[in-house]
């Protein structure tokens, strides 16, 4: 168990991660992460650039938000925290001029992510997110 304000505190980080994800604000995503980030999306992404690369290149249509809940955080390590919880997208393709609310499908996906924590004196900084699908249902009409 970790003390209180720490787990505030990467919680808060995990948080503005996300939301700086889903609202396409791409340089505070970037401020959030190790230099040497390890993501795992539909491949494994390495290194600052390849992540904004892959961050960058999403459909501009794309209208998505993450959903997450059972947050734990624990020490592995000096200096190290994992973060662990479950993540769910709910997403659409937004037509041309299109506003919220967006049609959607149901909740497709739920995954469980570990996400690597670095801890210094000045900041928090995530250095990696893996996951593992636990509950997928196909994307009518996508192959």
């Amino acid at each position: 168990m970790v003390d209180p304000l720490l787990y505030v505190r990467c919680q808060q980080l995990l948080a503005e991660f996300w939301s700086a994800m889903d609202n396409r604000r791409t340089d505070e995503l970037m401020s959030l992460v190790a230099d040497n980030i390890r993501w795992q999306r539909e491949k494994m992404y390495e290194g600052r650039e390849n992540v904004r690369a892959a961050i960058e290149a999403r459909p501009g249509n794309l209208q998505i938000r993450h959903l997450i809940s059972n947050l734990t955080i624990a020490r592995i390590g000096a200096g190290q925290l994992e973060a662990k919880f479950l993540l769910s997208p709910v997403f659409a393709m937004a037509k041309d001029g299109a506003s919220a609310p967006y049609p959607s499908e149901p909740v497709l996906r739920i995954a469980e992510f570990k996400v690597g924590i670095s801890e210094t004196a000045e900041a928090l900084s995530i250095n990696s997110i893996l996951f593992e699908m636990l509950f997928e249902r196909e994307i009518p009409g996508v192959a």
